[in-house]
């Protein structure tokens, strides 16, 4: 319990210093790779992932999904979607190769589509090396460029929500 609670504070040290050193450069580009960070309770099924994508203009192939769950055996974690908090370092980095994939690659955008406050959530998003980070959780101020609230549960209304701040901010479409 002590060593958790040390964890948990190290984590989150680490998630406010990356919040801290991150620089958003603006480069309008069309969107080419889009990310997305969800949990097993608030997931996004594939009429939404095509509704993003054409939406927004990629190609579904081109969204990555990957599903924060609490409790998965080794098995369902090797499927290379799926993630836990034990996948996630003292230093708030990503132990597991699919994670460090997925904060290493360059998404032009992450959409972290969750409201709770999982530490792993947060460190994900965090460490992710994308353009610009959308969400819904407020929770840590920076976490995301843009928070689109009052969306929880629509997504239909979301992705609206999402090209109409992105047409504004002249991020692309």
């Amino acid at each position: 319990m002590f060593l958790g609670g040390l964890r948990a504070k190290s984590i989150l040290r680490k998630i406010k210093e990356q919040v801290a050193n991150r620089s958003y450069e603006y480069k309008k580009a069309s969107l080419l790779k889009i990310g997305i960070i969800q949990t097993e309770h608030q997931h996004i099924d594939e009429a939404g992932v095509a509704l993003l994508a054409e939406t927004l203009e990629v190609k579904s192939e081109d969204i990555t999904i990957i599903t924060y769950v609490k409790k998965a055996s080794k098995e369902e974690l090797a499927s290379g979607s799926l993630f836990s908090e034990h996948q996630i370092g003292w230093k708030g980095q990503p132990k597991h190769e699919v994670l460090k994939s997925f904060t290493n690659t360059p998404f032009d955008i992450v959409v972290s589509y969750y409201t709770t406050s999982d530490l792993g959530l947060l460190a994900t998003t965090a460490y992710s090396k994308a353009r610009f980070k959308v969400g819904l959780n407020t929770e840590i101020s920076g976490l995301n460029d843009l928070v689109i609230e009052g969306v929880i549960g629509d997504f239909t209304l979301f992705v609206k929500e999402l090209k109409k701040y992105l047409q504004i901010l002249k991020i692309a479409i």
